[in-house]
């Protein structure tokens, strides 16, 4: 398939571009962008064109500003640890998935990706919790903090990073967990069908609907929106120890959590509709109620940290933007409206 031709004014036209270091058409590496882009389209098995938003608009300018990271750092150094926050059904996995093919097909940089999701407790652990807080409703399914095993997060973070600075580096496995088993509620996979990394990696790519969440301890259980929150805050203590191994950041923003709702009744719809199993609306709904304290905790202080604040990745790189409904980066007009729409007062 021939490159891509490209249209230099609507790539610098959109909304991520200047965020990215993209201010002119001199900004862009349009060989190396068209190559790319048209590994994108192969991947999507969608015609090329030159005002694709997700390819020239997103996916690309989201690929150049962490390659800029990598690239300015030395030789020498551990592999660049980037975490990726955006709310659940905003499409984290499909643009890890995309970067990590992007990273490979431009000069073969070695991306390993990983989830949060890959950290939840075994069945077992599950169980335990849910007997433990049998009166609380957000930890009878996986997903809020107390449902993670995050030392093994940070243990596997620290082995991927200390195995490009050793003369002969050992493999590390990266957990994977199957979401399906146990009718839906889900097992850690055994640990020889966990993914190896035999080579040292170039990039860390660590995704999460709560990564980048705070506790609001010691301040006092007072200041959480409702007493459930309690042991979600407590676990949310230890993330602090996979923070400190973040190099960079990247958090999409949304106008409202309330957004995750129609994303999760969509995907339903299509297995609905696919006879595959799936939720019904009123048990969409009940599900995604179960992470709704969460995000109205957390999530404001996230996006109210700004670039290079006191929060998570003080001082680092940090890349925040919104999308919209169709999970298309947003203009700042967009983004402002967003955080009234967030903080309740809009």
């Amino acid at each position: 398939m021939p490159a891509p031709r490209l249209d230099p004014a609507f790539i610098v036209g959109g909304p991520l571009a200047a965020k990215c270091g993209i201010v002119t058409a001199a900004d862009i590496p349009s060989e190396r962008w068209a190559a790319l882009a048209g590994r994108l389209f192969e991947r999507f098995g969608s015609a090329p064109s030159p005002h694709d938003t997700r390819v020239h608009r997103y996916y690309l300018p989201v690929y150049f500003w962490l390659r800029q990271q990598l690239d300015a750092r030395p030789a020498d150094s551990p592999p660049l640890c980037v975490g990726l926050q955006c709310v659940q059904g905003g499409g984290k996995s499909t643009l890890v998935g995309a970067l990590e093919a992007l990273f490979d097909a431009d000069g073969g940089k070695r991306c390993v990706v990983a989830s949060l999701d890959d950290f939840y407790l075994p069945r077992e652990g599950l169980d335990r919790v849910a007997r433990e807080h049998r009166h609380n409703r957000l930890l009878q399914v996986r997903g809020n903090p107390q449902t993670h095993d995050i030392e093994l997060c940070a243990s596997t973070l620290q082995q991927l990073r200390a195995q490009r600075q050793s003369a002969q580096p050992a493999s590390v496995r990266v957990p994977r967990f199957d979401k399906e088993a146990f009718s839906g509620r889900g097992d850690r996979l055994p640990a020889e069908r966990w993914a190896e990394v035999r080579a040292p990696a170039d990039v860390v790519l660590l995704e999460g609907w709560c990564l980048g969440f705070r506790a609001v301890r010691p301040k006092g259980e007072s200041e959480l929106a409702t007493p459930e929150l309690a042991p979600v805050d407590e676990a949310l203590c230890a993330f602090e120890h996979v923070y400190a191994l973040l190099d960079a950041l990247v958090v999409i923003q949304v106008a409202s959590a309330a957004v995750v709702f129609r994303w999760r009744e969509e995907a339903e719809a299509r297995a609905r509709r696919d006879g595959r199993g799936a939720m019904s609306e009123a048990e969409v709904r009940a599900f995604v109620e179960c992470y709704m304290p969460a995000y109205t905790q957390y999530l404001a202080p996230l996006y109210g940290e700004g670039e290079g604040g006191s929060g998570v990745c003080a001082g680092r790189p940090q890349l925040r933007f919104f999308i919209d409904e169709a999970r298309e980066p947003c203009s700042d007009a967009t983004r402002a409206a967003g955080n009234e729409l967030l903080l309740g007062r809009g």
